[in-house]
């Protein structure tokens, strides 16, 4: 909303150049240039070995670092396919220790 003299004495005291001024854009990250995210590769790592050694113990610290990564992690560098290969190891290695288990 415009308020007439206010705005034209604004805009005489404003040192800025107004041609200056660009609005800001979000920068777009290549996914090959993604900075690493160790809880999620250590998330990948404990669930595959506890999946394979049949240990429940990594698991859950595996659904745990998997957890914190999500937790973290911001939208824009985000890497979305490591995020739910964690997630889902995690969660296969928690149905094959426990529901398995019983078989």
């Amino acid at each position: 909303m415009k308020h007439g003299k206010i705005d034209e004495k604004i805009s005489e005291d404003d040192p800025r150049q107004s041609f200056c001024v660009h609005p800001w854009k979000p920068e777009r990250l290549d996914p090959d240039q993604l900075p690493p995210d160790y809880a999620s590769i250590a998330s990948i790592f404990l669930a595959v070995l506890g999946l394979t050694l049949r240990v429940k113990t990594f698991v859950w610290i595996a659904l745990f670092c998997c957890l914190s990564s999500l937790a973290k992690v911001e939208y824009s560098t985000m890497d979305l396919k490591q995020q739910l290969f964690a997630l889902s190891f995690c969660t296969l290695g928690l149905v094959f220790n426990y529901v398995f288990e019983l078989w």
